[in-house]
C-alpha cells in the first residue's frame, strides 16, 4: 500500500479552482489527471492517448 509520504512525494498539484477542478501531475510517468469532486480521470488528448507532461523551460507547469 502507498504511503501518505510516497503520494505527497509522486502527485503535485499544478492547477486548481475554486469550482472543484484541478489538474494533478504524476511526477514519476508524467501523466496529467483531471481532478473533480467525483473523482479522477486522466487527461486525454485528441488522439484519445494520456496527455503527457514534458519538462520544458516554457513550459506553465
Amino acid at each position: 500500500m502507498i504511503t501518505k509520504r510516497e503520494v505527497k512525494e509522486r502527485f503535485e498539484v499544478v492547477s486548481a479552482s475554486l469550482g472543484g477542478i484541478g489538474i494533478i501531475l504524476d511526477k514519476q510517468t508524467g501523466v496529467q489527471y483531471l481532478s473533480t469532486a467525483g473523482g479522477l480521470t486522466p487527461l486525454l488528448g485528441a488522439d484519445g492517448k494520456p496527455v503527457i507532461h514534458h519538462e520544458d523551460k516554457n513550459s506553465a507547469f
